[in-house]
């Protein structure tokens, strides 16, 4: 094959020893030359590359390998910073909010205390200044101004919860005066009852109990019913039939 190349068998030799011995400092095994060969000409197909320009195309290859990695370490950088950043921001749109709560909390306690002073012709530029020297006052005499302001509130409540006792003590004593008419019915129905007991005590000793009774009453007002009589006419003239037999 060689000869077919126009190489005569020296410079064969020498070809086939320089490869060898580059395998050998490169740490290529001859088994695996013909492969490596093999993928030189891949690369130089898929890329259009000349085999004489492989390497060139290899070496612009890793040092463009090479720039991408910096982009991308420079990007990963880039974002770290970029979250710092956010968490920064986050953080003082956090406090910003915060603020603006205690803000509008004074803002509120502000607008609350000077309707308070408003109602009571008080004025909250004017008459605050006082205020604050009634509370030196109360310092300077050895008592706690917040102690004082409770004592204060307590009345308040105090006053709330009599007020609300009152309210209840007179419901009560409304219940108390319904409780005492609805007894004395009760009483009278009771006086009224125990006069009659006696009387349905001998109508059940003689035979007539609560059915013979109904029973009783049934047939009057059946007769009532067939004369076209008011009941309890009927009762009374049955009674007076009754007498004259």
């Amino acid at each position: 094959m060689l000869s077919g190349q126009n190489i005569d068998p020296e410079a064969a030799t020498q070809l086939i020893g320089d490869i060898y011995n580059k395998c050998k400092d490169s740490g290529v095994l001859p088994s695996e030359f013909a492969m490596c060969i093999k993928d030189l000409v891949k690369v130089s197909n898929d890329d259009h590359v000349p085999l004489s320009k492989v390497k060139e195309h290899i070496d612009e290859k890793t040092a463009k390998k090479k720039e991408l990695e910096i982009k991308l370490e420079n990007l990963k950088n880039e974002i770290s910073t970029l979250n710092n950043q956010k968490s920064e921001i986050e953080n003082a749109r956090d406090l910003a909010m915060q603020q603006k709560k205690m803000a509008d909390l004074e803002i509120k306690s502000y607008s609350n205390a000077k309707q308070v002073l408003d109602r009571h012709n008080l004025s909250i530029i004017e008459d605050l200044g006082r205020f604050a020297n009634v509370v030196r006052c109360i310092a300077e005499y050895g008592y706690d101004p917040k102690k004082v302001l409770e004592e204060f509130n307590n009345i308040q409540h105090l006053e709330d919860k009599k007020r609300a006792l009152e309210i209840t003590t007179n419901v009560l004593e409304l219940n108390i005066a319904e409780l005492g008419r609805r007894e004395s019915i009760l009483q009278d129905k009771i006086f009224l009852h125990s006069e009659t007991l006696p009387v349905y005590d001998e109508l059940a000793t003689l035979g007539f109990g609560s059915n013979e009774l109904i029973m009783l009453r049934n047939l009057i007002v059946n007769i009532a019913n067939s004369r076209d009589e008011y009941p309890p006419m009927a009762v009374k003239k049955f009674f007076e039939d009754i007498k004259t037999v």
